[in-house]
């Protein structure tokens, strides 16, 4: 990937991402039974969610979004 796709992938991401559903909103993970619950701030240049629980950033590539911490 040249420098100048990935600034152009950077651009779309940033104009995309505030069109996500539930962005910058609380949302429930299933990973691995193991429920994580933080708030929705984005992607990462690879597609996964990144995700923050108390002010830790987390990237979270595979899972399940669920309505409510039921693990």
């Amino acid at each position: 990937v040249s420098i100048n796709e990935q600034s152009g992938f950077d651009k779309i991401i940033s104009k995309i991402t505030s069109y996500m559903y539930k962005f910058n909103d609380t949302i429930y993970i299933s990973v691995n039974n193991q429920s994580l619950v933080g708030k929705f701030v984005g992607i990462d240049k690879s597609g996964a969610l990144i995700l923050d629980i108390n002010s830790e950033k987390r990237v979270i590539f595979s899972g399940e979004m669920t309505k409510e911490n039921f693990i």
